[in-house]
């Protein structure tokens, strides 16, 4: 019986160690660190604040990924706000601290948290991200097209070239063709004229030399 009751209470304590739990912040003064910290569950850890009270309302802000145990928060959320931390492991079991009311603290100007990630300036940060990316896009797509536009340029000016290259070669071919004809019709013309010359020379020596024998 006895060894039944203590396997019973150390099953017991197991269970409870595993159970995720988040133990609530002993104060919450504005612009002040304050310790978070929890246990079981499994990691990782996120971890938001919400509303008080309200577990289904929009984090005022959500803290980044962890799988450590604890996360010192400076309180950059107004005094007077009511608000509960929620905590979530990564199978999904939530946890939550006791409702609690910011303090006012000596000071509202409250140091930057690295680590902290406020709903709006993740957004912002999303947005300019986005904005960043598209005018990248834009700028690729307007580099193509110029490219584009330079190449077919380059193309239509080396068919016009090449056209007018064939064009000056079929003139030049037939100005030399027309020559060659003109200097045979040349040729043959002066041809014939030496023909005619001659037979003009042998009758005037055939008519010289009867004369010639009839004196005689």
């Amino acid at each position: 019986m006895a060894r039944f009751v203590a396997f019973s209470l150390l099953a017991a304590t197991l269970a409870l160690g595993q159970t995720l739990m988040i133990n609530s912040p002993s104060s919450l003064v504005q612009c002040q660190p304050t310790l978070l910290s929890w246990s079981g569950g499994t990691a990782p850890y996120y971890v938001t604040v919400i509303p008080g009270g309200e577990p289904s309302a929009t984090p005022l802000e959500s803290f980044a990924e962890t799988s450590a145990t604890s996360y010192t928060w400076t309180v950059d959320i107004a005094s007077g706000t009511s608000i509960t931390i929620a905590l979530k492991d990564s199978t999904g079991a939530l946890a939550y601290t006791a409702q609690s009311t910011i303090q006012a603290g000596t000071t509202t100007s409250c140091p930057a948290s690295s680590t902290v990630a406020n709903g709006s300036a993740s957004t912002a940060a999303s947005a300019a991200a986005s904005s960043v990316a598209s005018a990248s896009t834009k700028a690729v797509s307007s580099a193509s097209s110029i490219a584009t536009s330079v190449k077919s340029s380059a193309t239509s000016a080396a068919s016009s070239a090449a056209s007018v290259a064939s064009s000056g070669a079929s003139k030049a071919s037939s100005a030399v063709s027309a020559a060659v004809s003109g200097a045979s019709s040349a040729a043959a013309s002066a041809t014939k004229a030496a023909g005619a010359s001659s037979v003009t020379g042998s009758l005037l020596a055939v008519g010289l030399a009867a004369v010639v024998a009839i004196v005689a």
